[in-house]
């Protein structure tokens, strides 16, 4: 299974499952990253993080470490 720190810009999918530290699990579902929900990466940063994500309406930036807990 991927994880969204592996993704490229454009990438469309749906989030599988969250793993990894519980401190940033609570954080990613407090802004919405939960199982069955839609993201497209909508752009990486120069040198690699923060990664754009947009999630709903909203778009987000994480770090690449938050990212790679997100499986798709």
């Amino acid at each position: 299974m991927s994880h969204l720190g592996n993704q490229k810009k454009g990438y469309k999918g749906s989030i599988q499952e969250l793993q990894g530290n519980p401190t940033v699990i609570e954080r990613l579902h407090e802004l919405g990253f939960i199982p069955g929900e839609e993201i497209n990466i909508h752009g990486i940063a120069l040198f690699g993080e923060p990664i754009f994500v947009q999630i709903r309406s909203a778009i987000v930036a994480l770090r690449r470490a938050e990212a790679s807990c997100i499986r798709l």
